[in-house]
């Protein structure tokens, strides 16, 4: 660029040569630019020499750095690498602890299972052998809040090493001492047999003996009356001899059934005060039917062949006759005739009211008590159902205050309650069954009432007709 800003210089130079002294000017101006080049190539020259000497040292050490910034990159690409297998391997880790987790709660919750299933199970003598340790667990590190802890899991197994422990010893029979309550409440200390699934006690003094059974409310369980089981026996079994021993089939369902079995007495008092009153009513409605069928059964037949002879008599004119012969009728036959005879020369419509008035008092005396047998069905379910229903009330106000407990427990103040409900129905179904059969026999009873008056009263007016013709 240089040169060519010269050449144009030296063109336009050459091109004014013959201007005078402006073109020995120009000359002169181009002959110094000419040497500013010639010195400007030569430090030029000189620039490109020491950019050439200071360059390589330069490239050097970018090509040092290159190669240190690729192992740097290497070394980065290797660490990502390193860092994504490790986040796969604590991923694993991870899923494999959740894995291990879920594992260890079910194995926690298959052990709690186990060991209710265990504490239900046992006998309820065997209460006293692993109560204590029941309830330490269930206080302790078996809460429900608990978790799968390592003491937790080590206390499951204790108590899985017992009831293993518990089978074992059952399959030969297992013996212990403890408390039973015998049949008049009293408490004694003796024996256990645990054979299978009957459990059998024995008292220190050998006494009394018997299969023992659990009983609601108690903490102890209760003898029953066993036949066959002899004591001798019973102290050979528990010294590990020989004996005859009675043993349920059943499977101990046959001592709960008995020991579940309530006597009449202990039925009656499981109804209350609402069941006194209930079986007040069945005995009053006792009564009553007893009176009405008595009523009913000393009932004589209609006296048909009797009226004929009264109406003969009064036929013939022998009226006092009549009248006489009428009083031998039992009543309400003889009362019917009676004053028939006594009307039976007033109009026809004063006659049937007489007989009318006769009729609707015996329809009265037959139909009395009747409407209380009636009100008894209707009242004895009711009372029943109000039974239920404060039991019920007694049900739950235990539960609010100790608990639900077992389910055994509530079964038992449900049945209780359900008591009165079939006292009162077994007193209104009777009942009501006999009020039907009582107010049919007394329609009858009115009806054949009803008939012979008609009967007599059509006889006497045909008597009265005869005789008139006769006057």
């Amino acid at each position: 660029m240089i040169r060519a800003f010269a050449a144009v210089a030296c063109a336009g130079l050459l091109a004014a040569e013959g201007w005078g002294e402006e073109s020995r000017f120009l000359e002169e101006q181009a002959l110094r630019f000419e040497e500013k080049l010639a010195a400007s190539i030569e430090e030029l020259k000189q620039v490109n020499a020491e950019i050439s000497k200071e360059k390589a040292p330069l490239l050097e050490a970018v090509s040092v750095d290159r190669l240190q910034v690729a192992r740097l990159r290497n070394e980065i690409e290797t660490a990502l690498l390193s860092k994504s297998g490790l986040q796969s391997e604590l991923k694993e880790l991870r899923e494999d602890v959740d894995e291990r987790a879920q594992h260890l709660n079910y194995v926690d919750s298959m052990l709690n299972e186990f060991i209710g299933d265990f504490e239900v199970g046992i006998h309820a003598s065997e209460e006293q052998l692993y109560g204590d340790g029941f309830r330490e667990f269930r206080m302790g590190v078996g809460s429900e809040l608990a978790p799968a802890s390592a003491e937790k899991i080590t206390a499951q197994f204790d108590l899985l090493d017992k009831a293993t422990e518990r089978l074992e010893q059952l399959l030969g029979g297992a013996q212990f001492s403890g408390k039973a309550v015998a049949k008049d409440g009293t408490l004694l200390e003796g024996d256990y047999l645990l054979y299978g699934p009957s459990v059998f006690f024995m008292s220190g003094d050998a006494a009394q003996i018997g299969l023992a059974v659990a009983e609601t409310n108690l903490s102890e369980p209760v003898l029953l009356d066993t036949p066959g089981l002899e004591p001798e026996s019973f102290a050979k079994a528990l010294g590990g001899g020989e004996g005859v021993m009675a043993l349920d089939a059943s499977l101990g369902k046959a001592a709960g059934l008995q020991s579940a079995r309530w006597s009449i007495r202990e039925h009656v008092q499981k109804g209350g005060y609402v069941g006194y009153a209930i079986i007040a009513f069945a005995g009053l409605s006792l009564v009553v039917a007893l009176l009405k069928f008595l009523q009913f059964a000393s009932r004589r037949r209609s006296p048909n062949e009797q009226a004929n002879q009264i109406l003969d008599l009064l036929t013939k004119g022998e009226g006092d006759a009549a009248l006489e012969k009428s009083s031998q009728l039992g009543a309400p036959y003889g009362e019917i005739v009676r004053l028939a005879l006594q009307n039976r020369d007033e109009e026809d419509e004063v006659l049937d009211e007489v007989v009318l008035g006769v009729l609707q008092k015996e329809k009265t005396r037959l139909e009395r008590k009747l409407p209380l047998l009636a009100l008894i069905a209707a009242t004895t379910p009711l009372m029943g159902l109000l039974g239920t229903v404060v039991g019920m009330i007694k049900t739950f106000a235990l539960i609010t205050v100790f608990g639900s407990g077992e389910a055994k427990s509530l079964s038992s103040g449900i049945s209780e309650a359900l008591v009165t409900t079939e006292f009162g129905l077994l007193v209104a179904i009777p009942t009501l069954l006999l009020h039907g059969l009582l107010n049919r026999l007394a329609k009858e009873r009115v009806a054949e009432l009803e008939e012979f008056a008609a009967d007599f009263v059509v006889g006497l007016r045909k008597a009265k007709k005869r005789k008139d013709r006769c006057a």
